[in-house]
């Protein structure tokens, strides 16, 4: 086991004020950290990928990364980054395409600014193999007295199916998200973002008949028009190359070795961090009756369900299954040569066979095969150095840095300051209420004379059980009874002051909780005035540098 200092690394937090970023390491370090990569990458050019050069991998990879972007970008718009001499170094971001935070959409002009700085080429990954649960997005309504928050669809919920399988179910939700989000939002957001933006999503889903493709071109060419020019390429395109199924094919051929190091180093992982959870940062790949989970999703035309993916080696062939419907084999007869088994992959995925990887594999992939740099969120970059422990074990080599970038951003409401420390000071008061109630008792708050001769005859007691808990003589179980007896006595003169700070209480978190909702850094991008949104992201991507 490695020693737990191995993954020291700071705590990564999500900026907690508006405006704020978060860029770890600082940008500065790009240049210095790509240069690294190429001297190591060239000191590796002796190693095989099942009997193939690591660097031919890449090399074709990167070719395919950059076709496949020209090509799909240019599809909706005019990409501006389409001299090939640019691949020479590549700096990579990916995402759901979804209606994401702007922290998250701060990565795509961080990203742009970064490669330009760097004479990089810069491209979004669309990570069209997740899966969207919920098609709608949260929205404040109602008004600044009694804020509440909505949740509006954009499409019908139906059974989870990846995005890249994924179509419009219902037309007239789909068309009308933009009119029904504006109306909901009339209180407190003027000219919201998504007047701009769903025109364009309801264009793209017109010629491209997919979910995702749509939200994300729709988000891209705002971009474009803004000065932000990224290639984007969905995911799916890439795992149908060559050159993922010779990455496919390093773990297919050797699941048990990977599978014993992942496991291993998600352990150490674990039990450095003190994370209690088995699905955090990933899950433990299972294993059952000599079938292995692989880090891989699979799924058919005929079942478009997305499931895990398990092998198990027998002889000279590995079946592959979902274990629900789908069953397959390769034959690995030619031992380490890997080249039959890409063939076989790749007519598997002709015959309609997906198989895709998971987060964690995805970023290896992405960053070990595709890019010079690859940017996460503050997710990502909270797991990808279990990813780096497990490719140096596995793959024998050192993978290129990272970096983590996000912002904070709230819509633009005008609330006070919530009253944290009155909300405080009127909670103390209750706990002193109910511990030390005689503070608070005055003649004035008897009513009755005996009900006041009661109120003293009370205190007296009580100041006489303090005194004797106080004396040195050990107290006894009877001596804490009967104070606690006599403060609930007491409890009956303070009725009404009670009650009055419990709804002043009550109030102030009223208030503190309609703040927090309102202040909420996860409101979808498409909420915020393009007015101030636009150049507060260009002016925070520069500030990142």
């Amino acid at each position: 086991m490695i020693p737990a200092d191995h993954f020291v690394s700071p705590r990564l937090r999500v900026p907690g004020e508006h405006g704020q970023t978060l860029v770890h390491p600082t940008a500065t370090t790009a240049a210095a950290s790509i240069q690294a990569h190429d001297e190591r990458l060239s000191n590796h050019g002796h190693l095989l990928w099942m009997g193939k050069p690591w660097s031919d991998i890449v090399s074709a990879a990167r070719h395919d990364l950059w076709t496949k972007a020209v090509k799909h970008t240019s599809q909706y718009t005019d990409p501006k980054q389409i001299n090939e001499a640019a691949m020479s170094r590549v700096v990579l971001l990916g995402h759901q395409p979804e209606l994401f935070h702007p922290g998250v959409w701060f990565k795509n002009f961080f990203v742009a600014e970064l490669a330009q700085q760097l004479s990089a080429i810069s491209i979004n990954l669309l990570i069209d193999n997740a899966t969207l649960d919920t098609p709608a997005i949260q929205v404040p309504t109602g008004n600044p007295a009694a804020p509440q928050v909505e949740t509006i669809p954009f499409d019908q919920t139906v059974d989870p199916i990846p995005f890249e399988l994924r179509n419009v179910i219902d037309g007239d939700t789909f068309t009308s998200f933009a009119s029904r989000v504006k109306q909901a939002t009339s209180q407190w957001i003027d000219d919201p973002l998504v007047e701009q933006l769903w025109p364009q999503v309801i264009e793209a889903e017109r010629s491209t008949g997919k979910l995702g493709l749509a939200l994300a071109q729709g988000r891209h060419r705002l971009e474009g028009e803004w000065g932000i020019h990224n290639l984007e390429v969905p995911l799916s395109t890439l795992c149908d190359s060559e050159s993922f199924f010779w990455f496919l094919s390093c773990i297919v051929c050797q699941l048990p070795r990977f599978w014993e190091i992942h496991n291993t180093s998600l352990q150490e992982y674990r039990q450095a961090y003190r994370v209690r959870s088995k699905s955090h940062p990933v899950p433990t790949l299972e294993s059952d009756d000599g079938w292995l989970e692989a880090p891989f999703w699979v799924w058919s035309q005929q079942d478009p369900q997305r499931r895990p993916l398990f092998l198990r080696h027998h002889d000279n062939q590995i079946e592959m299954t979902d274990r629900a419907q789908l069953t397959c084999c390769l034959s690995i007869s030619n031992g380490d040569d890997a080249q039959s088994v890409v063939e076989q992959l790749t007519a598997y995925r002709a015959a309609g066979i997906s198989i895709r990887p998971r987060a964690l594999m995805t970023t290896m992939y992405a960053r070990l095969v595709l890019s010079d740099l690859f940017v996460h969120g503050i997710g990502g970059g909270r797991y990808d150095q279990l990813t780096d422990i497990i490719v140096e074990r596995f793959f024998g080599v050192e993978p290129p840095d990272f970096l983590t970038a996000t912002a904070t951003l709230q819509l633009p409401i005008d609330l006070p300051d919530p009253p944290e420390q009155t909300l405080r000071d009127l909670e103390s008061q209750l706990r002193e209420m109910k511990f030390s109630p005689e503070r608070y008792l005055f003649e004035s708050e008897g009513g009755e004379k005996d009900s006041n001769q009661r109120l003293q005859q009370l205190i007296r007691e009580k100041e006489t059980l303090i005194a004797s808990l106080k004396s040195g003589q050990s107290p006894t179980a009877a001596a804490h009874q009967s104070l606690e007896a006599v403060n609930e006595q007491l409890q009956a003169f303070l009725t009404d002051s009670r009650e009055q700070l419990e709804k002043q209480c009550e109030s102030l978190k009223s208030a503190s909780r309609n703040h927090s909702l309102l202040t909420s850094r996860e409101f979808s991008f498409c909420l915020f005035p393009q007015k101030t949104l636009c150049p507060l992201l260009l002016a925070l991507s520069g500030e990142g540098l």
